[in-house]
């Protein structure tokens, strides 16, 4: 509802070519903005998880060398 609020709100203001414009860039640049935000954060969490990853086998290669002493 918040959302069809704004578009009413919008539709009932005298907007001119060059502010649509202008609008549109700024949402285009906003939506690119976080377009690669999510593309680091998704990077970001691949990276971390390969760590744990490779931290896990380490443990796991540790614990079986050490079982395999006894």
């Amino acid at each position: 509802m918040k959302r069809l609020g704004f578009m009413l709100s919008i539709k009932s203001q005298n907007w001119t070519a060059k502010q649509i414009r202008t609008e549109i860039n700024d949402l285009e640049a906003e939506l690119l903005k976080a377009t690669r935000e999510l593309i680091y954060l998704e990077n970001r969490y691949r990276y971390e998880k390969m760590e744990t990853l490779a931290k896990i086998e380490a443990l796991e290669a540790r614990l079986d060398f050490f079982k395999s002493m006894l």
